[in-house]
Parts: C-alpha cells; sequence; structure tokens
C-alpha cells in the first residue's frame, strides 16, 4: 500500500520536465536524463537512509526502517523501469526488464549466504554485516552522478554546436552582399 501512495512521487520527479518549455536543441531523452539524476540521487540516499536505520536495532526506529524499505522499493524498482525505457530502444525493454529481475533474483539468494555467514562468523552480531552494505550501498551515488556528467557532456556538445552554428550563419550573413 506504501508503494502506492510512494509510487507517483517518483514520476513526478521523473516528469518534472514535462511541465517545463522545452530548453531549445535539447531532446526529450536528454531532458528525461536530467530529470532522472534527481530520482537515482533519492533512491540512493533512501537506501542509505535505510540501511542506517536497518543498522540500529531500536524498536521504534524500526517502524521508520520499514517505511524507509517500501519507500525504496518503489523508488528502486520504478526508477529501474523508467532508466531503461529512457535509455534503450523500446524494442528491448522487455528484455532488459526481465534480465533485471532475474538478476536482481540471484542477488536475493545471496542474503541466505549473508544471514550464515553472520551466524556462523559473527555469533550472531549483524553489525559488521550491515556496516559492510551500506558501504557497498553507497556506490549507488556512483549512478546519478554518472548520468549527470553524462547529462553535462550532452549540454556542452549541444553549446558547442550551437556556437558553430551561429557562428558560420554570422559569417554566411557577412559575405552576402547588400
Amino acid at each position: 500500500m506504501c508503494g502506492l501512495l510512494v509510487a507517483p512521487m517518483n514520476g513526478f520527479i521523473l516528469d518534472r520536465h514535462k511541465r517545463k518549455p522545452p530548453v531549445a536543441g535539447m531532446s526529450e531523452r536528454e531532458a528525461d536524463l536530467n530529470s532522472a539524476v534527481l530520482s537515482f540521487f533519492l533512491t540512493s540516499l533512501v537506501s542509505l537512509i535505510f540501511s542506517i536505520c536497518a543498522s540500529i536495532p531500536v524498536l521504534p526506529l524500526q517502524y521508520f526502517t520499514f517505511i524507509a524499505l517500501m519507500v525504496n522499493y518503489s523508488f528502486v524498482y520504478g526508477g529501474m523501469a523508467a532508466f531503461v525505457a529512457m535509455t534503450f530502444p523500446p524494442c528491448h525493454f522487455g528484455k532488459l526488464y526481465g534480465f533485471i529481475f532475474g538478476l536482481s533474483a540471484v542477488f536475493s539468494l545471496l542474503q541466505y549466504a549473508c544471514f550464515a555467514v553472520v551466524e556462523e562468523l559473527l555469533d550472531g552480531d549483524p553489525l559488521y554485516m550491515n556496516i559492510g552494505l551500506t558501504i557497498l550501498i553507497l556506490f549507488s551515488f556512483s549512478h546519478p552522478l554518472n548520468v549527470f556528467l553524462h547529462c553535462r557532456a550532452l549540454a556542452s556538445q549541444r553549446a558547442k554546436a550551437n556556437k558553430i552554428t551561429d557562428m558560420t550563419t554570422e559569417s554566411q550573413l557577412l559575405k552576402e552582399p547588400l
């Protein structure tokens, strides 16, 4: 039920550029990627908050942790579907979406190995496992950063192309006889 309430928030974040007038020369794909950076950053941030809260064994905090988990699921699966739809041709959407869910299932199987490590090697204390997973989640911030840098590179290429076009037009105007 929480996902039904939270998923539209992610959709509003992803579609926020569609309410603004388009930037001259910017493709819809580039505008979608620009809007997605915030969604990807918030997804990583909620994942980090969830991981930190799950590491603290205080019962009232675990209620918030559950809410963070539901928000995280909504943002992860919604953002993942949106990213695949924005980045790849539509004919590959089903294959990639299924591949990602299959990969997710394989990683979900690793939780049993993590439980075994906690029980056998860590004597039932999951603190070090939680710290390790929290550090692993910090790597997820590289995705929004990568998309942001890609969008910035596209914007600079567009600016250079516009500048060259403006210079060419200006030189043609100067060559024309009056």
